[in-house]
């Protein structure tokens, strides 16, 4: 019988809070936070207190920090990468992920959003996605440091 390890909700809270305190520790900029399964369905999410909109995009509640999270890791999931890498091979190819694939994709060159795989191996238990942070300063840095929290409960060091 195959077994595989799948990502669960104890883990999710614990990294969704530490994330939260560690964005505390930086300023505690309003961020929303979002984890996902390997298909990309919500495991946890967070949302902060005045997150912001979305910059450049319409007013409105599809383009809200908090809604730029999960569709940050619902593309991480589908993708099997990171928002960033993909953001940069979409731009080599002159594609825009959100109209030529599926309007719930999002690419960003920022990032703020990263697939939850077990260091050394390609397997995705689930994604992280981040959204609320001013572009370029600290979305991405935010999800790395719930990727590498994450990896810690559910693969600790011997």
């Amino acid at each position: 019988m195959y077994e595989k390890k799948v990502l669960g909700l104890e883990e999710s809270l614990k990294t969704v809070e530490a994330m939260v305190a560690e964005n505390k520790k930086q300023g505690g900029f309003p961020i929303a936070i979002a984890i996902v399964d390997e298909h990309g369905d919500i495991i946890c999410y967070a949302k902060m207190d005045s997150v912001p909109k979305a910059p450049g995009e319409v007013q409105g509640y599809l383009d809200s920090g908090g809604y730029m999270a999960i569709k940050k890791a619902f593309t991480a999931a589908h993708f099997r990468g990171d928002a960033k890498k993909l953001s940069e091979m979409m731009s080599k190819m002159d594609r825009k992920i959100s109209v030529d694939f599926d309007a719930r994709y999002v690419a960003l060159s920022q990032g703020g959003a990263t697939a939850i795989v077990k260091p050394g191996e390609k397997t995705v238990y689930g994604a992280i996605g981040v959204g609320g942070r001013v572009p370029g300063e600290g979305d991405e840095e935010m999800a790395q440091y719930g990727l590498k929290f994450i990896q810690d409960i559910l693969w600790p060091s011997k």
